[in-house]
């Protein structure tokens, strides 16, 4: 009989306190307006100019090559919910890679010991400042702020390229490097670019997708160049043959 009682009584604690905790856990949700189990959720715009998505922002767009961590922390700000904010992100991507690239092609057109090259790449650097500015005005046309972002393909690639012009002695084949190297700069911003321009075209945005149509175009371009530069034509010998011409002089001397 003593068991018994204990169980009953045990059971019965048991109930008052879960009858507690419903109570307790009720109480709360009215207090806070807050239905239990509810979610909360936020409202995604979807495109048009003038629209502001659900994208937080800020003005600066760093030049320092941030560390890891912090880069990671910075461009994960937002979540990526529709096409919209999808175009934002790439927008932002792109404006920080070309705010790198400014920052490194003055050093890359100083190492060139060939002419038509070191020309190519002080006249893209204007490009580049130029197609800065455009994706600026691209921010102003959708009424949005650029991010405080950081794009690490780009950062990746430009330090793979200093890497490989660090083993490389002056002469066609330093200038045959940089011409490698520029050539990955120009084939991320033509990707990056590219998908860019067909997000703004699904999202009816006929100036944006022309203004990037525009740096596509120019991207293209500089990378054309840059393969005649390397090759060469019937009228000039490429920076790859004088780089191979010096490679069977040095073999025929040794």
């Amino acid at each position: 009989m003593v068991k018994q009682t204990n169980s009953k009584a045990t059971s019965q604690t048991a109930e008052e306190k879960k009858s507690s905790t419903h109570a307790s856990g009720s109480t709360h949700s009215e207090s806070s307006g807050t239905k239990p189990g509810a979610k909360s959720s936020t409202v995604s715009s979807r495109a048009p100019v003038k629209r502001a998505a659900a994208v937080g922002s800020s003005k600066a767009t760093t030049k320092k090559s941030p560390t890891s961590s912090s880069a990671k922390k910075a461009n994960a700000s937002h979540s990526v919910d529709n096409l919209y904010q999808l175009l934002l992100t790439e927008l932002n991507d792109l404006l920080s890679a070309e705010n790198q690239i400014i920052d490194h092609l003055p050093a890359l057109a100083a190492m060139s010991s060939n002419q038509k090259l070191k020309e190519s790449l002080q006249l893209h650097l204007q490009e580049t400042k130029m197609q800065a500015t455009r994706l600026k005005k691209i921010f102003h046309l959708l009424d949005e702020v650029p991010e405080k972002h950081w794009c690490l393909g780009m950062e990746g690639v430009l330090k793979e390229g200093a890497e490989l012009l660090s083993m490389a002695k002056k002469g066609p084949t330093k200038d045959a490097c940089i011409i490698a190297a520029a050539q990955k700069v120009e084939h991320y911003e033509i990707c990056g670019y590219g998908t860019a321009r067909a997000h703004a075209q699904q999202l009816k945005l006929d100036e944006v997708a022309h203004l990037l149509k525009e740096t596509l175009e120019e991207e293209v371009e500089a990378d054309r160049i840059l393969s005649k530069i390397a090759e060469g034509s019937f009228f000039s010998t490429g920076v790859n043959k004088q780089a191979l011409e010096l490679e069977d002089y040095a073999l025929s001397h040794r």
